[in-house]
Formats: C-alpha cells, structure tokens, sequence
C-alpha cells in the first residue's frame, strides 16, 4: 500500500502514542472466537478498533485528511492484529457481496455461526508453502481474503 507523506508522518510522530496506546487495547484474538461481548468490547461502535479506524481515515474530525480511505486503513490494521481485523477492498466486497454491511461485524457472524469454514481455512493453511518452502503463518481472516481476492480477480478477468 502507499500512505501518503503528511499520513506516514502522522502515523509515526504525532499520531503514534494514540495508536500505540489504542492498538494496546485490541487483542489479536481470531475474530470466530468472540463471544457477543468480546466482539462489542473490541470491535463495535464505540471499540478502541473503531477509534483506531476512526484516527488512521480521520472519520469524524476537522483535522485534515490523510488520504488513507477503507483499504488502507484495514491493511495497517489487519497487520497489526491479523487475527481480528479483516482487509476490505472492492474485489472482496463483491465477491461477498458486503455491499454497506460493516466488513467486522459480517466476518464475525459468519465465521461464528458456520465453524466449518474457520475447519476449512485451517485444511487450507496446511497446504500452503511459499517459494522458499516455509508455511506462512495465515489468520483464517487472511486465508479467506486470498482466496476470495483471487476468486474474484479471475472472475474480473
């Protein structure tokens, strides 16, 4: 991803400690495990992933924006915690169909009300070695966005 210089700036001076201090209060805990309260604790509307997102696209504020939209932001958040937060962009979204569903709270349910698909990412995780031969160590959120990423890049092709 390219963060724009005043975003990168922001981020890594005046912005840090924020970030710091809220990324201290997410766990990386995969989001099936979540029960109703852990999800509204750590990923609802007033969650400190919600006023991290909040900080990160400037959702809510005067101050000036940074260029960092939804993509972006999920992709330094799902860095940061790979097991909780999802990547959204508009490949993904059409292939699920997210249309303005919030991306969170949709992967929560599915993948807490169907355990077979959290059974089938792990069948996947086993079977996949990069170039050099070592098993990438995937959250079950990222083997579905690679999947479902090239699934829907073939279709576009």
């Amino acid at each position: 991803i390219t963060v724009r210089r005043d975003g990168g700036f922001g981020i890594l001076t005046y912005e840090r400690e924020a970030i710091v201090s809220l990324l201290q209060k997410i766990p990386d805990e995969p989001i099936e495990d979540l029960s109703p309260e852990a999800y509204e604790q750590y990923l609802g509307r007033s969650s400190p992933a919600q006023e991290l997102w909040n900080l990160l696209t400037r959702t809510g504020t005067e101050k000036p924006k940074w260029g960092i939209g939804s993509t972006t932001a999920s992709k330094i958040m799902a860095r940061k915690r790979p097991h909780l937060i999802p990547i959204q962009d508009r490949i993904v979204d059409d292939v699920i169909g997210r249309d303005r569903q919030n991306a969170w709270e949709l992967w929560w349910q599915t993948l807490t009300e169907n355990p077979t698909l959290v059974e089938r990412a792990k069948t996947l995780r086993e079977h996949t070695i990069d170039p050099l031969g070592i098993r990438p160590e995937l959250s079950t959120l990222r083997v579905f966005d690679v999947v479902l990423w090239m699934h829907g890049k073939e279709q576009k092709a």
